[in-house]
């Protein structure tokens, strides 16, 4: 009970300084500085990075301080305890730490075999290192919302969330997780920018997760491995990933995979792979298909082929596209640029489509270069294509094909948009060929479409219209 008393005592200055319960990582530190242990060694432990630690240290003993009217931080939190009377952490064996993450030694309860989840009294399992640090703001209330409700309420299975660079998929996961990281045992962040393989994912999940109860009948996983995976140990990938899927059954785990677009082939847009990644298919198609108390979340500015047909017959595959921010949700990017002409805002907003990684980047231009006047700026239209926008948009036109080079230039060359009758006749080349490159630029968020006088015009956001006629 000392380390639990200490935990509770600590959640409980927490939560009313702040609202919220004390998360795994300020739980570690409290536990390594009760064990003399430096920051170093905590985040070595935690396999995070030592000023992320330090970091949040110092506003964990900051917000200690304010609700228990005590000056304590690092050198004197021992002696604070034990004059408030608190038990020390020294002699405990009740709670052992594993990784940074502490739980309890109690045997389980003999001749109990049903599956439970971890006790919300325990500690959870959340792994952080993938986790971005940084000032990620972005009001997305109506979004949080729906991710909420689909997994909590919905007990979806997989979620994606998509759009363009820049439009918030990781600043919207980033502020949901902690409105649902409580209803978790185990939380896992990780990118797949470095592109990880799935068998080094599955090998980590497996040493990370709860062990599975070996006296309940596991899952068992149908494995169909692609040519370039036949020379691989693919009956091993298929037991890891049946032991993943039974720790996923039995206990309830929350896994995060930001840059999915990292392991995806980005010249075809109907859901191929990168060369030695296709076995994340399996991944998906099972976390989509089979039955399990758990939820993968995938962030990602294209959608795997076999997401989408999951998306479409399966009510627990769950897929959100973020739409841009309205000039309400986006004010305080603009205000915190200190932006002048705030009549002018709302037409900054037109001309980069409300995407909070484009405003960002372009109200630190007019703040250091126009003096914060957004009218200046506007009136230099040749420039709406800032150095930084342009490395973005050119990644996406690099992934183009001819046929999709042309469809955006004949785009860009209409303001109001044009319609699918317009392209066909404008464009010399075969129908259905033309109707999938329309179809692949919209995959890519390139490309959006508007309702007018019953029928469907296909347009350009003025920044990437002007970037195409750019690269006409």
């Amino acid at each position: 009970m000392e380390v639990q008393q200490i935990i509770e005592w600590a959640d409980g200055l927490v939560l009313i300084q702040t609202g919220k319960h004390l998360d795994d990582l300020e739980a570690a530190i409290l536990l390594g500085t009760y064990q003399n242990q430096k920051y170093s060694e905590i985040a070595a432990g935690y396999n995070c990075s030592e000023p992320h630690v330090k970091k949040v240290a110092y506003l964990l003993w900051k917000t200690l301080s304010q609700a228990s009217g005590e000056d304590i931080n690092k050198s004197n939190l021992r002696s604070t305890c034990q004059r408030l009377q608190l038990p020390t952490l020294s002699n405990s064996e009740e709670f052992v730490a594993i990784d940074a993450v502490t739980q309890t030694n109690s045997p389980p309860p003999q001749g109990d075999t049903t599956p439970k989840l971890y006790s919300t009294e325990s500690l959870r399992r959340i792994d952080r290192t993938d986790i971005p640090d940084g000032d990620y703001f972005c009001d997305r209330q109506e979004e949080v919302a729906t991710l909420k409700n689909w997994i909590l309420e919905d007990r979806s299975n997989l979620v994606s969330i998509l759009g363009i660079s820049g439009i918030g998929k990781t600043a919207l996961a980033l502020r949901l997780l902690p409105e649902i990281q409580d209803n978790f045992d185990c939380v896992i962040w990780r990118s797949l920018r470095t592109l990880p393989s799935l068998s080094s994912i599955l090998t980590y999940l497996t040493q990370f997760l709860p062990p599975p109860n070996p006296d309940i009948r596991p899952l068992t996983i149908s494995y169909y491995s692609t040519v370039a995976e036949a020379q691989n140990p693919s009956h091993q990938l298929a037991e890891q990933l049946s032991l993943v899927m039974e720790c996923f059954r039995q206990h309830r785990c929350l896994l995060i995979l930001d840059d999915v677009q990292a392991i995806l082939n980005p010249h075809n847009l109907v859901g191929g792979y990168k060369p030695g990644y296709e076995s994340y298919r399996l991944l998906f198609k099972t976390i989509g298909e089979l039955s399990h108390n758990s939820c993968l979340i995938m962030n990602s500015s294209i959608m795997p082929q076999e997401v989408i047909e999951l998306t479409n017959n399966n009510h627990r595959v769950k897929c959100l596209t973020l739409p841009g921010l309205i000039l309400e949700s986006a004010q305080d990017i603009l205000s915190s640029a200190s932006l002048l002409d705030a009549d002018n805002w709302q037409e900054l907003m037109n001309i980069y489509g409300g995407n909070p990684g484009f405003l960002k980047i372009v109200s630190r231009t007019i703040k250091d270069f126009f003096g914060g006047s957004v009218q200046q700026y506007l009136a230099n239209k040749s420039i709406l294509v800032l150095p930084e926008i342009k490395h973005i948009l050119d990644n996406f036109w690099q992934q183009l094909s001819d046929l999709e080079k042309q469809v955006m230039g004949r785009l860009s060359e209409s303001e109001s948009g044009l319609s699918m009758t317009d392209l066909l006749e404008n464009i010399n080349h075969n129908s259905s060929e033309l109707l999938l490159a329309v179809q692949c630029l919209q995959k890519r968020f390139l490309v959006d479409n508007i309702q007018q006088e019953q029928q469907t015009l296909f347009t350009l956001i003025p920044v990437i219209r002007e970037y195409t006629r750019q690269c006409r």
